[in-house]
């Protein structure tokens, strides 16, 4: 069976994606990934499997450009002949979509999160839903990170409820994601770890003015580590001036990026993440494995992680002052009591987001699809 994924960057289908690969080859299927080429893509090329550059600008709304990607996915699909196409990200969701759709191929469109388009509701949200509503057709199966998300995409009649589906994102890797034996040592001084791009629509502002307000008091021991970089196409990021002046008032560890994230979250002693919607956000899946708590706002794909009081709290959204409390109340736990949060935590990792079960998913759908 020869079955197409395709994401907007190879650092996508490496990060997300490579162990999903991994469990395709093992049943000895015949797998394309069509993607943009970066630095990620020497590691794909070890898996063995066929890669074709496609020509996607994900910060891009040039019509031209546009065209040129649905000619490239018409030839390729038409060459290759496919038996499923697997899409994630909304330009290669809608135009390979699309494509499947013409070419009579199925398809499973995963919606890993609405993003920007859909917090700010603008004339932009409007376009997108009307794009989906051609793309989307009755040979496909869409999969979706949280309930809210597919209710809106069934609500807007994009979607029917018989082909529409709830999958805890790209899953997470237990065995490489364990508790470390660090954290069963009590530490006082208090690490709160944000991860992600430096978007105000990820609540990077209200994580820099709460952690001000917690440094005036000298009395509590505490660090604040942040890492991640600005997007200077992205609407929503910070501007390089804004955070040469954070990164300067030293209050908080601008980081920048790095690959081994892992090695910072053993560190963390709670991760912050107060984001405005997610699909289902990776970082919160990692630290749960790792046993570690975590902030986040009560909204889609955030609160499907953590729950509040169990391995974690919730705070309101764009509200530094529920951030605040928030983060004060994991401040004034015992240790015993944050053991036991982050104990609560790999649980529910291991009930809930196991790779494998995604897996499965996948290979369930795929029959089915095929009958």
């Amino acid at each position: 069976m020869k079955i197409i994924i395709s994401s907007n960057s190879s650092w996508n289908i490496l990060n997300f994606r490579k162990n999903l690969i991994k469990f395709f080859l093992k049943d000895k299927n015949n797998l394309l990934i069509l993607s943009k080429k970066d630095s990620s893509l020497k590691h794909i090329k070890k898996l063995k499997v066929k890669f074709l550059e496609i020509p996607i600008n994900r910060n891009s709304f040039s019509p031209f450009d546009d065209l040129k990607l649905i000619l490239q996915f018409l030839k390729i699909f038409y060459i290759e002949k496919p038996d499923f196409f697997l899409g994630f990200t909304h330009k290669i969701n809608i135009y390979g979509g699309l494509v499947a759709k013409i070419l009579n191929i199925k398809s499973i469109i995963n919606i890993t999160g609405l993003g920007t388009a859909f917090i700010k509701n603008t004339i932009f949200t409007n376009i997108v839903i009307i794009f989906y509503k051609i793309a989307l057709g009755k040979n496909n199966v869409t999969l979706f990170q949280n309930k809210d998300d597919r209710n809106l995409f069934i609500k807007k009649r994009l979607v029917k409820t018989k082909n529409s589906f709830l999958i805890p994102g790209s899953g997470i890797d237990l065995k490489k994601y364990t508790v470390s034996k660090k954290k069963q040592i009590n530490n006082k001084n208090i690490n709160f770890l944000f991860i992600g791009r430096l978007l105000k629509d990820k609540g990077i502002i209200e994580f820099i003015n709460a952690a001000q307000q917690i440094k005036v008091n000298k009395k509590i021991k505490v660090t604040f580590s942040v890492i991640g970089s600005i997007d200077s196409k992205n609407s929503s990021s910070i501007s390089n001036n804004d955070y040469l002046i954070f990164k300067n008032k030293k209050v908080l560890n601008f980081l920048g990026q790095k690959k081994n994230i892992k090695k910072y979250l053993l560190k963390s002693d709670c991760v912050v993440l107060p984001s405005y919607r997610e699909g289902l956000p990776r970082v919160l899946l990692e630290s749960s494995a790792m046993g570690i708590p975590a902030i986040t706002t009560n909204v889609p794909g955030c609160r499907e992680v953590i729950n509040d009081g169990y391995n974690g709290f919730l705070c309101k959204v764009k509200s530094e002052k529920s951030l605040l409390r928030a983060m004060h109340r994991f401040l004034n736990l015992n240790y015993k009591k944050r053991l036991i949060m982050g104990q609560n935590s790999r649980k529910k990792a291991e009930t809930y987001f196991n790779e494998k079960i995604v897996f499965e998913r996948y290979k369930k759908l795929i029959n089915q699809l095929k009958q």
